[in-house]
């Protein structure tokens, strides 16, 4: 073991040994290797979002002129881009969010829940 040295800023490298810990110098040049060329996920999400607002806009706005391939190849190409250039775990989000997107509108009437089924019939109660 290595006695304590003051004078020295030495921090402890996970993949060395306990004995030899590297030093900041080391660590950030190992560091810099890997680089940071992802986008946070705080920052694309809300990014992603809005463009497939925007795809979404725009199928409505053309009242179906856009077909439903239309709308599924211009989800498709922002979650590629956006899970490209993000962390990996906004990617997940990204894909989910594009696929309802792309889902809702697909058809008119655009974003619209229906019911599946057959409707109840409800019996008015008789005040007897």
């Amino acid at each position: 073991m290595q006695p304590v040295k003051l004078l020295e800023l030495r921090v402890k490298v996970p993949s060395r040994p306990l004995i030899l810990p590297g030093t900041a110098a080391e660590i950030a040049r190992d560091d810099s290797r890997l680089g940071q060329r992802a986008i946070p996920a705080p920052y694309a999400l809300p990014v992603g979002f809005a463009m497939f607002l925007a795809v979404g806009t725009l199928a409505a706005g053309l009242h179906g002129r856009l077909p439903a391939t239309g709308v599924l190849i211009a989800c498709a190409t922002v979650a590629g881009a956006m899970s490209f250039a993000a962390e990996p775990i906004a990617s997940v989000l990204l894909a989910g969010i594009g696929w309802l997107t792309a889902v809702g509108f697909s058809r008119p009437p655009y974003a619209q829940l229906r019911r599946r089924g057959r409707p109840r019939c409800t019996r008015p109660s008789s005040s007897a």
